[in-house]
């Protein structure tokens, strides 16, 4: 078959199984839009690396007045931010970009487009960030009761405090879509026989010490913050991009704890980290540090693991 009616046709086919997608969501009360955000950038995704920008532009604005024809607001903020990271993801690996620049890119757009729905759209969505929060307060003081830890000593424990962590709870969904998106592209175009970076295990990524140093520095204002005389809403700022912090240091932490492990006792220890996250996590968050800011450990382990 000709090349260019070959790239007309599969243009069309993607439209077609995204406009299936969007006429089946219809039907289902819009209730499959929770999958939107990984599921239907792959299509254009696999037609951008195989054409180009230019020609997944045209199959992403195709697929765009489609959308606005068939589909509900909400559906059309889902499928115009899934269209979005499919063209920007395929751009990308089409252009062999490192695994680390997909992933990132990835999450960041996802994490938008979570932002945008729960808090820009908030009204539009059905979504009430105060519910939720009030819920996640509930639950937390139902299980403090249980455990029959007094409220009185945990500080910053208000109102506002559980608003910061419905917002960060909407951000690290926004991750985890992100990490999807990556996951399953790879998947399917390796299965098609497509030449792209594969997904690198988290101990072969080489992350900028400087990133370890802001981690640090926000996990360390996040703990000291709460005894400084400022508002209550700039602490809970900083306790906010804090947690952000401290996950990524408790990431690299499980790593290095796991690669540890293997090299010395040559055991996996993934449950055992598990099962004592909570009495751990603060030294989880130094391993993580030295890990990252730290070439000689990390190649170190990673040199004894291989």
């Amino acid at each position: 078959m000709n090349h260019q009616v070959r790239k007309i046709t599969e243009g069309a086919m993607m439209c077609a199984l995204f406009g299936m997608v969007l006429l089946i969501n219809r039907q289902f009360a819009e209730v499959l839009e929770i999958f939107f955000v990984f599921v239907l950038p792959l299509p254009l995704i696999v037609y951008t690396v195989k054409y180009g920008f230019k020609s997944g532009l045209v199959c992403a604005v195709s697929i765009s007045f489609l959308s606005l024809m068939i589909s509900s607001f909400t559906s059309i903020i889902y499928s115009i931010m899934s269209i979005l990271i499919g063209l920007v993801y395929g751009s990308l690996a089409r252009r062999k970009a490192s695994g680390g620049i997909l992933i990132s890119v990835t999450m960041i757009l996802a994490m938008l487009l979570e932002v945008a729905c729960m808090i820009v759209f908030a009204s539009l969505f059905g979504y009430d960030l105060i519910a939720d929060a009030a819920m996640i307060e509930e639950m937390f003081l139902q299980a403090l009761e249980s455990f029959g830890i007094p409220v009185s000593s945990i500080p910053m424990l208000s109102s506002n405090f559980f608003i910061m962590i419905a917002i960060v709870s909407i951000l690290l969904t926004g991750i985890m879509e992100g990490f999807l998106v990556h996951l399953f592209a790879g998947l399917i175009l390796k299965r098609l026989k497509i030449e792209v970076h594969s997904f690198s295990p988290l101990s072969m990524w080489r992350v900028p010490k400087w990133v370890g140093f802001v981690c640090a520095g926000l996990y360390i204002a996040s703990q000291l913050i709460q005894y400084a005389n400022v508002s209550e809403t700039v602490q809970l700022c900083v306790m906010a991009v804090g947690i952000m912090g401290t996950l990524v240091l408790v990431l690299f932490g499980y790593v290095a704890c796991l690669l540890f492990a293997m090299v010395k006792y040559k055991k996996n220890i993934t449950l055992l980290l598990i099962l004592l996250f909570v009495f751990i996590w603060p030294f989880l968050v130094v391993m993580g540090f030295f890990y990252i800011t730290s070439d000689e450990i990390r190649q170190e382990l990673v040199r004894r693991r291989d």
